[in-house]
């Protein structure tokens, strides 16, 4: 094998070594985002378990109307989406952050030729 050969190939391992770095960097910042997901859900089930210990307070609705608009917000979102809506918008969210990853590795493989 000449040297020219030689340096191709070595070119060619750093280009998908660069690959791989870049795309460990976008799953360690994915994986970071869902520890502290985690960690804020463990925070919010561990407060809910507190809470349970505490005497429960049903709400008191003075009329049927304030029930009914009660009722009519259950099982939606926090912004009183539907649960249609809160599942394609978290479609959206992981179509984008799939899209900025395959950017990311397209433009570092480019970086790399």
């Amino acid at each position: 094998m000449d040297t020219e050969e030689r340096l191709a190939k070595l070119r060619e391992g750093l280009q998908q070594v660069t690959i791989l770095i870049k795309t460990a960097e976008l799953d360690l910042e994915t994986w970071n985002e869902q520890e502290a997901f985690i960690r804020g859900q463990i925070a919010e089930r561990e407060f809910d378990v507190e809470e349970a210990k505490e005497e429960v307070q049903l709400p008191v609705y003075e009329t049927d109307e304030e029930l009914q608009r009660a009722l009519d917000n259950r099982g939606k979102g926090f912004f009183g989406e539907d649960p249609e809506e809160v599942l394609e918008q978290r479609q959206d969210v992981v179509e984008r952050e799939a899209l900025k990853k395959m950017d990311y590795i397209n433009e570092a493989a480019d970086q790399s030729d």
